[in-house]
C-alpha cells in the first residue's frame, strides 16, 4: 500500500470509528465536534483550567498558606522527594478520573497524558531516568482490563524521551482505601508492593505516575521499596489531589 493509501485509509478508519463510538467530552460526557486537539467542551473547560494556588511544598496538594501541609508536616518517614498535580479531586474532576479509573473508559488516558504533559512542560524539571506507573493486584488489573497509571506513564515517558518502565509489583491485593482514614490506609498498603526481578534502580532517578494522590500511603509506599532498592531520587506525578481537610 503506497503512503497516499494508507493515509486515505487511516483517515476514514478513524472517522468510522469516531462515528460508532462518537467522542465526548471527559467531564461532562456530551457529543460533541472534536478537533486534533479538543477533549473537553467549552462549558466545561473553564473547571479544567491549571490552578495557581499555593502548594504544599513537598507533595504538591492545594494548600491556603505557604510551607508544607498537614500530612507533611505531620508524617515521619516520607520517602518520596517531591509531589506533582495538576487538579484538586473533587466536582466534575473526580467523577471524570473515577469513571478512567473504573468505567472502561481508557481513552480518558490520552486525555489526561496531553493535560499531565502540558503541566509538565511548565511545573516539573522532567530529567528522569526512569517513569514507572504504580501497579495494580493482578485480580485487579484482569477485572479492570487495563492499568490506568501505566497508560498515562507510558504517554508521559514517550512525551518526554524518558523510558517507562514497569520497576514494581503488587505482591498484596489490598481492599479499596476510599472510605480509609490515614491510619489505616497506611496498615492497609504497607509491604504491599516489591521490586521486579532484575530490575535495577541504583542511583536513579524515578518518577512515579498515578491518578489520584490522597494521603500519599500508596506513593509513599511504593518510594520506600524504590529508595530500599537504591534510587537515588523519587518524585510522583498524579492527575489530581485532594485537599487540605
Amino acid at each position: 500500500m503506497s503512503k497516499v493509501a494508507k493515509k486515505i485509509y487511516l483517515k476514514f478508519k478513524n472517522k468510522s470509528i469516531e462515528f460508532i463510538y462518537p467522542r465526548r467530552c471527559i467531564s461532562c460526557e456530551s457529543i460533541f465536534e472534536f478537533s486534533e486537539e479538543e477533549f473537553i467542551c467549552f462549558k466545561c473547560s473553564e473547571k479544567f483550567k491549571n490552578l495557581k494556588s499555593k502548594r504544599c511544598q513537598k507533595c504538591g496538594r492545594v494548600i491556603n498558606r505557604d510551607g508544607k501541609c498537614r500530612i507533611c508536616n505531620e508524617k515521619d518517614n516520607i520517602y518520596f522527594d517531591k509531589g506533582f498535580s495538576v487538579f484538586i479531586y473533587k466536582g466534575e474532576i473526580r467523577e471524570s478520573v473515577k469513571r478512567f479509573k473504573y468505567s472502561g473508559l481508557y481513552r480518558y488516558g490520552d486525555v489526561y497524558g496531553k493535560i499531565m504533559r502540558d503541566f509538565a512542560k511548565s511545573n516539573i524539571e522532567m530529567k528522569y531516568d526512569y517513569i514507572t506507573g504504580v501497579p495494580l493486584h493482578i485480580s485487579k488489573f484482569i477485572s479492570r482490563g487495563y492499568n490506568q497509571s501505566d497508560i498515562l506513564a507510558r504517554f508521559l515517558g514517550k512525551a518526554f524521551g524518558i523510558e517507562s518502565k514497569s520497576l514494581l509489583k503488587r505482591v498484596k491485593n489490598t481492599k479499596p482505601q476510599n472510605n480509609m482514614d490515614r491510619l489505616n490506609r497506611r496498615k492497609n498498603i504497607k509491604n504491599a508492593f516489591k521490586m521486579k526481578k532484575n530490575a535495577e534502580v541504583k542511583g536513579k532517578d524515578i518518577l512515579i505516575v498515578d491518578d489520584i494522590f490522597t494521603t500519599g500511603a500508596t506513593i509513599n509506599e511504593c518510594a520506600k521499596v524504590l529508595k530500599r532498592a537504591g534510587a537515588r531520587k523519587v518524585d510522583f506525578f498524579a492527575i489530581c489531589a485532594t485537599e487540605e481537610d
